[in-house]
């Protein structure tokens, strides 16, 4: 039987046809970002521009800490009231932690084999499962773009947007599927199209209506500010609520992903998650989306037709939108980000 063909949207991302215009960096502020962080935090514009901007450097140091510690006397770190936080276990590592210039935070072994807060696996409706449709409705988004040493170019997308498909962008069928992980939701499309499809190092702003150009990749840390693109949902920007948690799917339960504040409809599903920053034409690399909880307008869980995100609802419930972490995908599909300066 011959796989069957489906719509790409590429208007949503990094993907152009023909693309002969080079999207360049704009210098305009992220303005849904520095809002995000004045209303959430309570803090001025200028207090929410410094967060914004400290964030590279803080999940830089975080990944970097929590590495050269490991398991055994970090349990993790966290943007905290604009502060990098990293949870350690003996007054050793908090030397090193405060010699980075983050804030060590001693917890017990108790309470690193007893979590608090325990992880528990949730129901979420998947966005636009299958992408089975052709020339319409509810496409996936396209994703961020990859490269490999032997010269091919890949796009990320979400698993369950390539189930058992050819990826189509703008009516040119892109190429095949490489890498598929259903347990992950997270899918790797390599173009062979490179003639008719150019997969560059740019993320489309739908409030901007331009460009931002993809800096890096980074590992993502619970408080930090993130945004993301859709082709339904349009940009939003938003908190990272958690990391690791597993979610119950229509595909069975997908493992490690990012939990947020975002809201997700159907159509978003592959689309970017990036690290904000406090200009609208800069971002970095962090996640693909996956999914989220979704209601009918009584508040009930939504089954089918018009979708709400709980920020839509009357009253408004909280927004729990997932994303695929992007950086383990890399050196595990052998790939490299394509970044812009």
């Amino acid at each position: 039987m011959p796989r069957r063909k489906t719509v790409l949207s590429a208007c949503a991302l990094i993907i152009s046809t023909l693309l002969t215009t080079g999207a360049t960096a704009q210098a305009a502020p992220n303005t849904a970002a520095i809002e995000y962080v004045m209303r959430a935090d309570g803090v001025s514009r200028a207090e929410a521009i410094r967060r914004l901007d400290a964030q590279p450097g803080q999940l830089r140091t975080a990944a970097r800490l929590t590495g050269e510690l490991g398991a055994a006397r970090t349990t993790g770190a966290a943007i905290e009231d604009g502060e990098l936080v990293v949870n350690v276990l003996d007054s050793q590592a908090a030397t090193k932690v405060r010699a980075a210039g983050a804030r060590p935070r001693i917890v017990s072994k108790s309470t690193v084999d007893v979590p608090a807060d325990p992880v528990t696996t949730v129901a979420v409706q998947n966005v636009t499962p299958g992408l089975t449709q052709v020339n319409g409705s509810e496409p996936c988004t396209a994703g961020f773009a990859a490269k490999d040493s032997f010269g091919f170019n890949y796009m990320f997308t979400a698993a369950h947007c390539v189930k058992q498909v050819v990826p189509v962008v703008n009516g040119v069928p892109m190429g095949d599927v490489v890498r598929f992980d259903i347990g992950h939701d997270v899918a790797l499309v390599r173009n062979l199209a490179p003639f008719h499809l150019q997969l560059g190092p740019h993320v489309f702003n739908h409030e901007t209506g331009k460009f931002v150009t993809v800096l890096d990749e980074l590992v993502i840390v619970p408080g930090a500010t993130v945004c993301k693109e859709g082709i339904t949902s349009k940009h939003h920007c938003g908190r990272v609520n958690a990391i690791n948690q597993p979610v119950t799917t229509k595909f069975g339960v997908v493992t490690g992903l990012i939990e947020t504040d975002l809201c997700v409809k159907g159509g978003d599903s592959g689309g970017p998650l990036y690290v904000a920053s406090s200009f609208a034409g800069f971002g970095f690399a962090a996640g693909i989306t996956e999914g989220s909880k979704l209601f009918h307008s009584n508040g009930t869980p939504w089954h089918s037709g018009a979708q709400f995100c709980g920020s839509e609802l009357t009253p408004p419930q909280p927004n729990v939108g997932y994303f695929v972490p992007i950086h383990p995908y890399l050196s595990a599909f052998g790939v490299s980000l394509i970044t812009g300066n």
